[in-house]
């Protein structure tokens, strides 16, 4: 009897551990996705408002569309959906869409239902990869702010693990203000390659 209590216990822990670590993976891509559209919808809003909506598509929107639309292809193709049609750079002043990806995909696949989800945040996934690339490339004195955020991540996981919730976003401010202050430097001002980084992006 004392062993299966031990093994009831053990599943109920294992599923208590995974519940917190989805919790926090999904509250966290939630929270920084929300974020991260009310901070694109401000600055694309007073962009608009000191430029003009057809200066903005043309000036920024062939940058940001094709990488978005590309976000959506390669998570179609990753969960098997199938792309109809795709548009990377289209801008229609009817509906306001500058690019789409058209795709359909078998209802009774979980595993394609499960990859709308992804199919859905995959400009927010793709969008990120695409500007640590640019980081990389056009910044290269940003690999020891990288570094250190990399030690800071170390410390996160701990505290997520522990449920430590100010040090958790301590460190995450921490890293944050890194990444900033690392990006907007002083040498970075008066270098070229941040001045493009910083339109592409």
């Amino acid at each position: 009897m004392n062993n299966v209590n031990d093994v009831i216990s053990f599943f109920f822990n294992v599923a208590i551990s995974t519940f917190n670590d989805l919790v926090w993976l999904l509250g966290l891509l939630f929270v920084f996705g929300l974020m991260l559209y009310f901070i694109s919808k401000f600055t694309r809003t007073t962009y608009i408002n000191s430029v003009g909506e057809k200066m903005d598509i043309i000036f920024t929107g062939w940058i940001g569309t094709p990488v978005h639309e590309l976000g959506h292809a390669l998570f179609c193709i990753l969960f098997r959906h199938r792309i109809i049609e795709m548009k990377l750079y289209n801008p229609n002043p009817a509906n306001g869409t500058l690019g789409y990806v058209i795709h359909t995909y078998n209802p009774k696949s979980r595993y394609q239902k499960i990859g709308n989800f992804f199919i859905g945040i995959a400009p927010i996934l793709f969008g990120t990869l695409v500007l640590y690339m640019l980081m990389f490339f056009l910044m290269p004195t940003l690999t020891l702010t990288f570094s250190n955020v990399d030690r800071n991540t170390i410390g996160l996981t701990q505290n997520l693990r522990s449920g430590s919730l100010f040090e958790s976003w301590n460190i995450i401010y921490i890293s944050t203000t890194g990444i900033l202050s690392g990006i907007f430097s002083i040498q970075n001002l008066f270098n070229w390659k941040f001045w493009i980084f910083l339109y592409l992006s």
